[in-house]
């Protein structure tokens, strides 16, 4: 089964529901989401364009002719302004955006399942990497089981020391950023906590095997 990464915490709350879900046909949530999902574009044209603002806004202005109702356009400009002095003001520097990832997982879950994301930047600082994750309003997410497998999967694709990366969340509704470093405590935890979500997951399956979802 291979489960992206945004769905994590839907199977960690109710792996029964999630199963279920996956049997359903699937829909389309882009229209839904799509001028967040335009904003998110914007940003990190914004780094594509080598920090150029004017650049990125004209991208934005224009990936709106697609849109009927403009009229969060101009609050739009004003969270990608926010956003670049959010950049600015870290220090940081680009290493990579979307960046795809498959989470590193012990053997005995990856048979099972394999969990993939897109990440939209990766940084490098002062004292190693950043990686970053978008969210379109405030929230507690540091308790997602995500973010040490997060974590400690950069530690090894970028052989760097566990405190050498962080990973955290900009929030586009308080243009801020919220930074997290776990343990490997913490990340062993998180790991076993996986471990025993998937072998609910294979329970619940039967007679079926989780790659036929």
């Amino acid at each position: 089964m291979k489960i992206p990464l945004r769905e994590l915490e839907q199977v960690r709350q109710d792996p029964q529901a999630y199963l279920r879900k996956r049997e359903r046909p699937k829909g389309d949530d882009f229209f839904r989401k799509s001028k967040y999902r335009t904003l998110q574009r914007a940003a990190l044209y914004y780094h594509n364009a080598k920090g150029d603002l004017d650049k990125a806004k004209e991208y934005l202005q224009n990936a709106y002719d697609r849109f009927k109702d403009k009229r969060s356009l101009k609050d739009d400009f004003e969270k990608l302004e926010n956003y670049a002095a959010a950049f600015e003001n870290l220090g940081n520097s680009v290493f990579k955006v979307r960046d795809r990832l498959t989470l590193i997982l012990p053997e005995g879950i990856s048979r099972d399942l394999s969990i993939t994301a897109e990440v939209p930047r990766l940084d490098l600082t002062s004292a190693g990497y950043a990686v970053w994750m978008f969210s379109k309003e405030p929230a507690s997410l540091k308790g997602e089981l995500r973010f040490p497998l997060i974590q400690d999967t950069y530690s090894k694709k970028l052989s760097a020391a566990l405190d050498e990366v962080t990973v955290g969340v900009y929030d586009f509704a308080t243009s801020s950023y919220e930074t997290y470093a776990f343990t490997q405590r913490e990340i062993n935890r998180a790991i076993a906590e996986l471990q025993q979500l998937v072998e609910r997951l294979i329970t619940m399956a039967r007679p079926r095997t989780l790659r036929e979802f």
